[in-house]
């Protein structure tokens, strides 16, 4: 059995190189703590390791470095966030706490598994299907927004991070699309369906992305750990592009439960980078949870974490209900379909085939959703770089989750889920 635990260092404390094996380094009581807990253990192998092994040390500064100087503010120190990888048939949780009370640790708890979280249209057959980029309330007003400069997101770059694509579906052929590692076989399905409802070609078949002239970036998740995924999608994006990050809890919450995942997450929107991210699958009320390091997702606390991205649920197509399986609460910024999603796909699919390569007539999910929030992201970009301004991660957010303006849900009191946005309002206010 093999797992990690995450730490945070207490760097006052400590000094220990950023490096693999780093407990080799550690000297005086900081070693002796550490053999002690080893000791204890004897049945398990422990290593102390980096979390981000992308970058350098030096690359890392300078990345931090530059989010100081783009936003003004101290980003979180990611140099205390380490990893104890762990081998032996040992109880995980009685680790955990052991680990916890180290002298040298601030807190400590097991890394969750990572899951999936599930222009011209006139001549595309299925776009007519493409209710989700129609008119509001039932859609984000793409149509309308295309009449505008800058909407097919032509000067925006947009990275998606999944696990497998397959990037010679009939509607991807052409794409601006730099794969930044290595595609996972054995997962197009979910991934394809996923590119395609942002960057969906404009030709005369099957469907049309929301921004199809985007520069777009594939990273698997599967190929790089979560953590190095966000550095490699740092070495595309620049300020004002936009991060989909397709991924949740093995318990289907946010991915941003886990401490270190949101504090990377507030680092990349700290550079200028718009994070979208799905609220998750499994139907939580997220104000009610609370993080290992003992933060809130609920706004109104006192021990709120705010990483800066945009958090999305899912709603009923037509209701506009919030769909049962959607995690909800006041972290929730916006919403959009959550079923019957036309996109475009990747066999084995589970639905009707509607094109030559599985067009899909039924993907849903808080990760459809977030693909919809993503694609109106870019076509917003993309607008305000057409007149010369940049929106950045907090103004994007805004203007996506505004409650005068967008689409509210059903009943807002208990869906819990934001807005839905609509471009025909938000660009208005650029």
């Amino acid at each position: 059995m093999t797992f990690r635990i995450i730490i945070k260092l207490r760097r006052e404390q400590i000094t220990i190189p950023y490096q693999d094996s780093a407990h080799l380094a550690l000297t005086g009581l900081a070693a002796a703590a550490w053999q002690q807990l080893v000791a204890a253990f004897p049945d398990a192998a422990l290593s102390l390791n980096r979390i981000l092994t992308d970058q350098s040390p030096e690359q890392l500064e300078n990345l931090l470095d530059l989010a100081r100087s783009r936003s003004g503010q101290e980003p979180p120190d990611l140099f205390s966030l380490m990893a104890i990888d762990v081998e032996g048939l040992i109880d995980v949780q009685t680790l955990v706490t052991a680990v916890s009370a180290l002298p040298f640790v601030e807190f400590a708890y097991e890394e969750s598994p990572h899951t999936l979280a599930m222009v011209d249209p006139s001549d595309d057959p299925l776009a007519p299907s493409q209710r989700y980029l129609g008119p509001a309330p039932f859609g984000i007003e793409a149509l309308f927004a295309w009449s505008l400069p800058g909407a097919d997101g032509a000067n925006v770059r947009f990275a998606d991070i999944e696990y497998g694509w397959q990037l010679n579906h009939e509607d991807l052929l052409g794409a601006a699309i730099v794969e930044l590692n290595q595609s996972v076989p054995g997962h197009e399905f979910h991934s394809t369906a996923c590119l395609g409802i942002v960057l969906a070609q404009d030709n005369n078949l099957g469907i049309i992305g929301a921004a199809p002239s985007v520069q777009g970036a594939i990273i698997s998740a599967l190929s790089s750990s979560l953590p190095d995924a966000f550095l490699k999608a740092v070495g595309f994006l620049q300020a004002g592009d936009i991060l989909l990050i397709e991924q949740q809890t093995g318990d289907l919450k946010p991915i941003e439960m886990d401490p270190h995942i949101a504090m990377l997450i507030q680092t990349l929107t700290l550079l200028g980078i718009v994070v979208i991210e799905p609220a998750g699958n499994g139907g939580h009320d997220l104000d009610l949870l609370l993080r290992p390091d003992g933060t809130s997702l609920d706004k109104a606390t006192f021990n709120f974490f705010d990483s800066r991205a945009i958090m999305v649920g899912a709603r009923q197509a037509l209701t506009r209900n919030r769909i049962s399986f959607s995690c909800f609460g006041s972290r929730v910024d916006c919403h959009a379909w959550g079923e019957f999603i036309v996109t475009t796909s990747a066999p084995p699919s589970l639905y009707i085939g509607l094109n030559p390569l599985a067009g899909n007539a039924g993907f849903g999910g808080t990760s459809g959703a977030s693909a919809i929030i993503a694609g109106a992201a870019a076509i917003l970009q993309g607008i305000a770089k057409a007149r010369e301004t940049l929106l950045a991660p907090d103004r994007m957010r805004a203007l996506l989750s505004d409650p005068t303006f967008n689409t509210l849900s059903n009943n807002p009191a208990n869906d819990w889920i934001g807005v839905m946005p609509n471009l025909q309002e938000a660009v208005l206010r650029i």
